[in-house]
């Protein structure tokens, strides 16, 4: 039969365990845009690993991974989140962790709901606290006339047959889109 003549040592090393380092963000945050980071160490490849967070019933790997840097960009509602994260590498091993924070700041522009006209005057609700601007030609909020600031209503005075250009913004700077209104 077939006989090995040439034997030799086989050595078989335990890779480490795979960590998580580093994970952001945490606590109370003022902002939408988030990007969920982790740093990953150890394991088979000095912290080289795949990470995913769960999203619902589904597990999604981060947007750029395979790496010990891990990274996902998120546009948030406000409201709690917690975000499961599993790391693993080429060996097998397994990292998990929680990543949890809180989106505290409005964050959702303002929302105009009735429009309506007496006489010569139009009269804007909103469904908050707005101060808004107009103008005759598309414009950037601070650059156009001053209606009324910090209020639920907004009425100006108008001209028949012209275009009024609206900004408006509320009271965290979040701006709304331009509205064109012709009476």
């Amino acid at each position: 039969g077939n006989v090995n003549a040439e034997s030799y040592l086989l050595k078989l090393r335990r890779s480490d365990k795979l960590n998580i380092l580093s994970k952001e963000p945490s606590g109370e945050i003022y902002f939408n845009d988030v990007l969920l980071n982790v740093v990953t160490s150890g394991g088979a490849e000095n912290g080289k690993a795949l990470c995913s967070f769960d999203q619902g019933n589904n597990s999604v790997l981060f947007l750029n991974t395979n790496d010990k840097l891990h990274t996902q960009p998120l546009i948030l509602d406000f409201g709690d989140y917690n975000y499961k994260i599993i790391c693993n590498d080429k060996s097998g091993n397994f990292a998990y962790d929680d990543i949890k924070f809180t989106v505290t700041k409005d964050i959702k522009p303002p929302q105009f709901i009735n429009i309506y006209k007496e006489g010569n005057e139009l009269t804007l609700e909103f469904n908050e606290k707005v101060s808004c601007e107009y103008g005759f030609t598309k414009f950037n909020y601070g650059s156009g006339q001053l209606i009324n600031q910090d209020s639920e209503t907004q009425g100006f005075i108008f001209e028949e047959n012209k275009i009024y250009y609206l900004n408006c913004k509320d009271q965290f700077d979040n701006l709304m889109r331009e509205i064109r209104i012709i009476p």
